[in-house]
């Protein structure tokens, strides 16, 4: 056990935590405005709070400003760190850092909120576990007349069958799981987790899907089983015009478009959450979809005996209704300029329609086509603006966004593929006969922090993928060549060294031959008589030259 440097026990490391390690660097639970506002429902009136897992940041610290007291329980040292150091100033909240298999808290809580499943509450210090026994000790933290908050991971889900990768396939940190990945025990179906709700000795008070993915869990359904078909519109709309689909990889045009169309969304959701008490009795459920909005903020549609609340105020919603974005892309992947000029016209005429002295209202500000509903009686939208915009201001956004889904679902269009965005935002410009604003790249470009899209519909990429190839196979072919001569340049160096060296021999041994053939001539009678006699001769020689 340790304390911070000032001595208060605001960290408790206990044993199973994981030291260099951080599960709030792979996407923390509660990340989304809507995960926000369902919590913030339950956490009026707890007195004592216990987080479990990773969470974000703006969760934890927004539950410790309006709880008495507060307890947030992460494996990763690092983690406990970075949370401890944001609850400084909170005088009754602590981390504890440990696996909940080894030491869990003794204490029961009144609320415990657990958004990120099971997976991450246990280290590399124990067994694989199962999913059941560790929700049983997740379970086990609900004090009598507490409650639980609860989300789990639905295997079968579109973002499971849309994704470019999976953690079987792969191998990075966070890849990595200490739960068995062949588990019977894990729900599979909503009723499986209401069954593991009521072994535990809890009461299902409320519960429903989360969409589009895992990571992103913007859009929150309660009593997804009973929407109409204004309900479906609305969350196939919210479904396909979440942010998770601007990227290359995610398929909308296809299996979540599918699914929207058979009204199967609550069905293939990234995960169910359930409101779960222990001794509490729950009110009736209502059909509920709360929307997370790109400003930080939710909007919340309630469906009532066939009407529909926006936020507590009724709006019309077509039981007709389907995404207009989704119908101009199909236009743009028909290559149907007609069609495409009509849709924009009348979402010019729509924004005029709505336009006081040049100002759109609050109500009808955002027409982005992802955010219309198209009917036989023309275009509704689903959820309000930020605020009043200019009109022209409307359409360049509109239609700069139209563009930008384009590139990032790797739609087909009717311009050629080297068009870029300026002149696509041109054309469509041109179709629903408006001005081009000053400054084009302020509209078109997208954010820093949103990267860059393709610069290419699919059959471009795959088109890009195809000509890579064939530039392999050549890059390949010439390796090939140039290792092939090498091979036969290495023969060829390898005959002559061995035959310089068999030329080298011949040279020595023929060497010794004669340095042998002087050696018996020095010793021979004739050499020493020889040198004997001449040897005098040869000394009167030289001393006569010297005189």
């Amino acid at each position: 056990m340790s304390g911070d440097e000032n001595g208060a026990e605001k960290v408790l490391r206990l044993p199973g935590s994981m030291q260099n390690w951080s599960d709030l660097d792979r996407g923390p639970a509660g990340s989304g405005a809507a995960a926000r506002s369902i919590v913030r429902e339950f956490v009026a009136g707890a007195q004592n709070v216990a987080i479990v897992g990773p969470h974000c940041a703006d969760l934890i610290t927004g539950i410790a400003d309006v709880v008495p007291r507060l307890t947030v329980i992460v494996r990763s040292v690092v983690d406990s760190a970075t949370i401890g150091d944001l609850l400084q100033d909170t005088p009754n909240a602590r981390v504890i850092a440990t696996d909940l298999t080894l030491a869990a808290p003794q204490e029961t809580y009144d609320l415990v909120i657990a958004l990120d499943d099971v997976h991450r509450v246990c280290s590399l210090e124990t067994d694989p576990n199962t999913w059941q026994q560790m929700f049983d000790l997740i379970t086990g933290l609900v004090a009598e007349g507490g409650r639980l908050v609860f989300v789990t991971e639905n295997e079968l889900g579109l973002h499971r069958m849309t994704a470019v990768r999976s953690r079987f396939t792969s191998n990075e940190d966070s890849d990595w799981s200490p739960t068995e990945t062949f588990d019977r025990s894990r729900p599979r179906d909503p009723g499986a987790l209401t069954a593991a709700v009521r072994a535990a000795g809890l009461t299902a008070l409320r519960g429903g899907v989360v969409l589009p993915t895992w990571e992103d869990q913007s859009v929150w359904v309660a009593g997804g089983d009973e929407l109409d078909d204004a309900g479906h519109a609305i969350l196939g709309a919210l479904t396909l015009g979440s942010p998770t689909f601007r990227q290359v990889g995610s398929d909308p045009t296809r299996l979540t478009r599918a699914a929207v169309l058979a009204q199967r969304l609550p069905q293939v959701g990234s995960g169910w959450w359930v409101v779960a008490g222990r001794g509490v009795a729950g009110d009736p459920q209502v059909t509920r979809i709360t929307a997370s909005a790109s400003d930080g903020s939710t909007t919340a549609f309630c469906f009532d005996g066939g009407r529909v609340l926006r936020d507590d105020e009724s709006v019309t919603v077509p039981a007709d209704g389907r995404a207009f974005g989704e119908e101009l892309l199909d236009a743009a992947a028909d290559g149907d300029l007609s069609m495409m000029r009509s849709m924009v016209r009348m979402l010019v005429g729509y924004v005029d329609e709505h336009a006081d002295e040049g100002s759109v209202d609050i109500e009808h500000a955002d027409a982005r086509p992802d955010n219309l509903l198209l009917s036989k009686s023309g275009l509704y939208p689903v959820t309000r603006a930020a605020a009043a915009a200019p009109r022209d201001e409307v359409i360049w956004r509109s239609l700069a966004d139209f563009v930008q889904v384009i590139r990032a679902r790797g739609a087909r269009h009717p311009w050629p593929s080297a068009t870029d965005d300026r002149t696509m935002f041109a054309s469509l410009a041109a179709m629903a006969g408006v001005e081009l604003p000053e400054d084009v790249d302020e509209w078109v470009l997208p954010a820093e922090d949103e990267g860059r899209a393709p610069v290419a519909d699919v059959s471009g990429l795959i088109a890009v993928v195809e000509r890579l190839t064939e530039t392999n196979k050549a890059l390949a072919s010439r390796a090939t060549w140039y290792e092939q001569r090498l091979a036969s340049t290495e023969r060829d160096l390898k005959m002559r060294t061995e035959r310089h060296r068999a030329q080298l021999a011949t040279a020595a041994r023929q060497q010794e031959v004669l340095r042998g053939s002087a050696e018996d001539l020095r010793r021979s009678l004739t050499y020493r008589l020889g040198n004997a006699v001449l040897g005098p001769v040869r000394n009167l020689r030289n001393s006569t030259r010297g005189d």
